[in-house]
């Protein structure tokens, strides 16, 4: 089951050219990012031999292990170094991240151990279209928040008063963040994907989101997103940004970077400000 249904719901075209091996990037999924793997390997005793235990075919044995990075046709991750495996082996690794699990049929790559810790690198075979669109969504959310990098240009809001610092991801998304001119205090953000935007300012915890859908005028997010506020694709919106929060590279600031993922979490505690009107005041995330 696709992991976004009304976002990043990419055509048969579309994941055609992101699992084109030409043009394979490997994306960095960081220590805080909650995705978690395990993967099947066949059972082996201490000297790394398969059991004999049986003439029944062996189920093999389930090893947790933590991604360390993602490609649009594999992926690596860190095991046990009492796991065995060896190169062009089939095996399953089971994906999971808040409730969601994928799973993916694939071969080994390669298999080393260094340091007491096994590295095994994993080639996706040929799924479903179901299971190719969710690790390809998956694959997105992971590329936003990792490559984001700082960078002049880009459309956002100017701020009166305020200094702007931006930063672009290698997928179509912008990050911008204001601070203090005189002693760089963070003021709040604006990360602008596709269509939409979502805003976290520091003194209203909740996070805003704004669409561009109806007006098309990207320069201004005048119109918030009242059409999806109570809706499902608000609902996937914070769920990607939670991703991107929460997969967060060094070139972005510690304290931008702990700002966002205050607003990862949701605050149901939080409402809208009283007396603005209803065509104005931004929509508050739940």
């Amino acid at each position: 089951m696709a992991l976004f249904k009304h976002i990043l719901d990419f055509k048969r075209n579309a994941m055609a050219k992101l699992r084109d091996k030409r043009k394979t990037k490997r994306f960095y999924v960081g220590p805080a990012f909650p995705l978690k793997a395990t993967i099947v390997l066949p059972d082996t005793d201490t000297m790394g031999r398969k059991s004999k235990a049986s003439d029944k075919p062996d189920p093999g044995r389930s090893w947790g292990g933590s991604l360390f990075n993602m490609s649009n046709v594999g992926l690596s991750l860190q095991l046990p170094p009492a796991a065995v495996a060896r190169r062009g082996e089939k095996t399953v690794v089971m994906l999971s991240l808040d409730g969601h699990e994928l799973k993916l049929p694939c071969t080994i790559a390669h298999f080393r151990i260094q340091n007491a810790t096994a590295y095994c690198g994993l080639t996706l075979d040929d799924g479903d279209l179901a299971q190719s669109k969710a690790y390809l969504q998956l694959l997105e959310a992971v590329a936003i928040g990792s490559t984001l990098a700082p960078a002049e240009g880009g459309i956002a809001h100017n701020r009166a008063g305020l200094r702007s610092e931006k930063y672009k991801s290698v997928r179509p998304a912008l990050l911008t963040a204001w601070r203090d001119p005189d002693n760089g205090e963070l003021a709040g953000f604006e990360l602008v994907l596709g269509d939409h935007c979502l805003r976290g300012e520091a003194k209203r915890p909740a996070l805003e989101i704004f669409s561009n859908k109806a007006e098309g005028d990207r320069k201004a997010w005048s119109a918030p997103s009242f059409a999806f506020s109570e809706g499902v694709e608000n609902e996937e919106l914070r769920k990607l940004f939670r991703w991107v929060a929460l997969n967060l590279p060094r070139a972005v600031p510690t304290d931008l970077r702990e700002m966002m993922r205050f607003f990862a979490h949701s605050r149901a505690d939080w409402a809208a400000p009283a007396g603005k009107g209803s065509n104005k005041a931004p929509v508050a995330a739940k």
